[in-house]
């Protein structure tokens, strides 16, 4: 079921990079960057949060990112992801970076929000 879900849904792509250890003899650890999927089929969401404007009395709304894909994707807190929306014939519209937030797992789905940079 997930994947006829991802085949109608994930029309979008997205690579994850994540921070790994990486142990050195006779020095300290060092931190690298390893790309961990490549192309990995996502669908990409927008939700508005309102928050508070402390110079007035009015609200005011900005877009978060949102990235869904199936449940059984390696995507953990933390990850950095190049989320790139795809047009009909499969050109790059836009691209968002940013640092994935914990990921919300259901049946089948699995949301997480994407702190954009």
């Amino acid at each position: 079921m997930s994947d006829i879900i991802s085949a109608w849904m994930d029309t979008d792509e997205m690579d994850v990079y994540r921070n790994e250890k990486e142990e050195r003899e006779g020095a300290p650890p060092i931190m690298t960057k390893v790309k961990i999927l490549k192309d990995a089929p996502c669908h990409i969401s927008f939700s508005r949060a309102d928050s508070a404007d402390v110079g007035s009395e009015r609200q005011t709304a900005k877009g978060v990112v949102i990235i869904n894909c199936v449940r059984g994707m390696d995507i953990r807190n933390g990850d950095f992801v190049t989320a790139r929306r795809l047009g009909e014939n499969g050109t790059t519209l836009a691209v968002y970076d940013g640092i994935i937030g914990k990921p919300n797992v259901s049946a089948s789905r699995k949301s997480a929000r994407l702190e954009v940079r």
